[in-house]
């Protein structure tokens, strides 16, 4: 897995804020937040775009 959302988001990257995970999605607080409570909301499955997203992810 190259893309860095899919390492977060299928829980292969360490050190992880973990906010909220079902079979679709991941959710955790970002690293670089632009402000307090910042969540990044990221889908197990590899999109190029958000219009690309299933009904179910989305």
């Amino acid at each position: 897995m190259d893309c860095l959302g899919c390492r977060i988001a299928n829980g292969i990257e360490p050190d992880l804020n973990l906010i909220y995970e079902n079979e679709f999605v991941t959710c955790v607080l970002d690293i670089g937040p632009f402000n307090e409570g910042h969540v990044l909301i990221l889908p197990k499955q590899h999109y190029l775009d958000i219009e690309e997203l299933d009904s179910n992810t989305a």
